[in-house]
């Protein structure tokens, strides 16, 4: 929670943010930090039972690894910041509840754990082919399709609504809920960007879904949902 209060300190997010830990300490973040910012793990340093001129030393190493990495980064968050933030067909802002495909959480995970033997540019471009491939359905439909046959589009240029309403029973938004509408791997989202859903068939969407910090969100017989990439549900009003 502390990690993450840090990333609330900014009211807007402007550059991409990454985290850096040592391996031993990153398992426990992976969870916290997944899919709001990149988790690197490195063994290059750590202070516990060490030297004051051997910790000396360590700030040093971290100092070289950042300034390293962030070269290596540089081109890799370029790319990725415009896959994001793509209005059209977004594969990398799926929101993770509700599109419920192992397949495509596993591939965003790979995207948020960085390996820096494995980073390079053409990364974010072959994770959004691969979720095509496996996921996408052209043709009329146009969208995102998961095992339910709930299609998700992108909504091009109607960008509206917000990820963070306090309305109807949304009281209860905690801080991830905040972090996880402004960023998808460290790179701020469109204000705005979510998904249109609705059944491949045409069947009306009935009962609960989950919404972004678990609560249930009620939808009785609409033929549309908007959901965001935080997971929060927008239930439109029946006309």
């Amino acid at each position: 929670m502390e990690i993450l209060e840090c990333l609330d300190t900014a009211e807007t997010v402007d550059s991409t943010v990454v985290f850096c830990f040592h391996k031993d300490f990153a398992e426990p973040l992976r969870d916290a930090l997944f899919p709001i910012v990149p988790l690197i793990t490195t063994e290059a340093f750590r202070f516990s039972s060490v030297s004051l001129q051997r910790r000396k030393q360590s700030v040093n190493d971290i100092a070289k690894f950042v300034a390293s990495s962030l070269k290596k980064l540089r081109a890799f968050f370029g790319v990725l910041g415009n896959e994001v933030a793509s209005r059209r067909e977004s594969a990398l802002a799926l929101p993770i509840v509700n599109f419920d495909e192992p397949v495509v959480e596993h591939h965003l995970r790979s995207l948020a754990f960085l390996d820096m033997s494995f980073v390079d540019e053409r990364r974010p471009v072959s994770i959004r082919k691969t979720i095509y491939t496996c996921c996408f359905k052209a043709g009329e439909v146009k969208a995102f399709v998961n095992s339910k046959g709930v299609c998700f589009r992108s909504p091009g240029r109607a960008l509206h609504g917000s990820a963070l309403p306090i309305v109807g029973g949304n009281e209860a938004h905690n801080l991830r809920c905040k972090l996880a509408s402004k960023m998808r791997f460290g790179v701020p989202i469109t204000p705005g960007f979510h998904y249109d859903c609705s059944h491949l068939n045409k069947d009306e969407f009935k009962g609960n879904r989950l919404g972004c910090h678990g609560q249930e969100t009620a939808v009785h017989q609409r033929r549309y949902l908007n959901i965001y990439p935080n997971d929060f549900v927008r239930v439109p009003k029946k006309k």
